[in-house]
């Protein structure tokens, strides 16, 4: 908000439909307070990407707009009614030298009784007592790959709802198993610095161990267990895909995951971070979904 005098802006806000970025709470309270009536304008809630709690944002209060938020800030207690509109990533554009805040699909809502049930998982992952973020972040791989089968884009009837079509009909596509995964990761009980991160046509996770950042892709995972469909991933395994957004869609079950078939090792960390060019240093070993030691959990 850089208008000391707010009618300049008001008077955009009216004729224009332009996008409004709010940095924080207090932006967003301070707009609705100035606003006569609800407006249609599209308002982003900046996602300043801190793991703390977000009680104090209260949704409900606003009267005039109905901002879009980042998604990780439902699972660390945004309050809200009924649905919310959010957004998975951040995407910087070299062009614009700007940040586009966005979801694929334009599929970008959550309900609050479906987040309840995603408190529920958390909560249920957490009493398996994985002992440092390792080991989180392994029972939540090995959990949707025990639990999830990956469906096309070609499979209509199942792309609908992303992160709710994975939770009550335990299939979808990978922005919905990204999404997941972030909000299994990324809250107060299991606190594992998490995000969605997207190429040009497929969506995975970037985790934060100690001071390095690896990618993690649970639709490559689970395209290895005896729960996915029979059209799998074909091709050879491209080690730019990750990075550049390759227009392959399609890599190998046994490149699927960053960690061989045990815990990640300190020896391991060298083999993918995201300080430099992606790539593995070895092919990981695929993991038997027979082998998934977390599978009794749900059934």
């Amino acid at each position: 908000m850089l208008f000391l005098n707010m009618q300049p802006l008001l008077d955009i806000i009216k004729k224009h439909k332009v996008t409004i970025r709010c940095l924080d709470y207090t932006s967003l309270k301070y707009l609705d307070s100035i606003l006569k009536e609800p407006i249609a304008n599209m308002v982003i809630l900046v996602d300043d990407s801190k793991r703390i709690n977000r009680e104090y944002i209260d949704i409900t209060s606003l009267k005039n707009i109905k901002p879009i938020v980042p998604l990780d800030y439902l699972i660390w207690g945004l309050k809200f009614n009924g649905i919310i509109n959010t957004y998975c990533f951040k995407k910087y554009l070299n062009f614009s030298h700007r940040f586009i805040y966005t979801s694929f699909n334009t599929n970008n809502k959550l309900s609050l009784t479906n987040l309840k049930k995603i408190y529920k998982k958390i909560e249920k992952l957490s009493k398996m007592n994985p002992h440092n973020d390792i080991e989180k972040i392994y029972l939540v791989s090995d959990y949707l790959q025990s639990q999830v089968s990956y469906y096309d884009s070609s499979d209509t009837e199942h792309i609908s709802g992303l992160v709710e079509t994975i939770l009550n009909k335990k299939a979808g596509l990978c922005i919905g198993i990204a999404s997941l995964t972030t909000l299994l990761l990324n809250n107060e009980i299991m606190n594992v610095e998490t995000e969605s991160v997207a190429g040009s046509n497929h969506a995975w996770n970037k985790v934060g161990i100690d001071k390095y950042s690896y990618y993690v892709d649970n639709t490559w995972s689970i395209t290895r267990g005896t729960n996915s469909i029979s059209r799998r991933f074909t091709k050879d395994f491209n080690n730019e895909f990750l990075l550049t957004g390759s227009t392959n869609p399609e890599q190998t079950p046994e490149s699927a995951f960053i960690y061989p078939d045990k815990l990640l090792q300190s020896s391991d960390y060298p083999k993918l971070t995201y300080e430099r060019h992606f790539t593995y240093q070895e092919t990981p070993k695929s993991l038997s979904l027979s082998k998934t030691r977390y599978r009794h959990l749900e059934k």
